[in-house]
């Protein structure tokens, strides 16, 4: 069998869509242009670890997510 044809692999049959939050809730208000400096990848995270989350009983995870440290 190749790797390619193995349900897991493919998705095939085992796909599932995705419980999705609300994109706009991590979004950062800029009131002016220049006037406020924020990275890019602390917000997705947590938007990431928010799917995560929404989608653990069907992803066959049960443990919940940490939450990242800030700093």
């Amino acid at each position: 069998m190749f790797v390619g044809a193995t349900p897991y692999a493919n998705g095939g049959v085992l796909r599932r869509a995705l419980r999705m939050p609300d994109f706009r809730k991590y979004g950062v208000e800029v009131t002016k242009p220049g006037h406020i400096e924020v990275e890019n990848t602390r917000p997705l995270g947590v938007c990431l670890r928010d799917i995560m989350q929404a989608n653990m009983a069907t992803s066959g995870r049960s443990a919940p997510m940490r939450t990242p440290r800030t700093s």
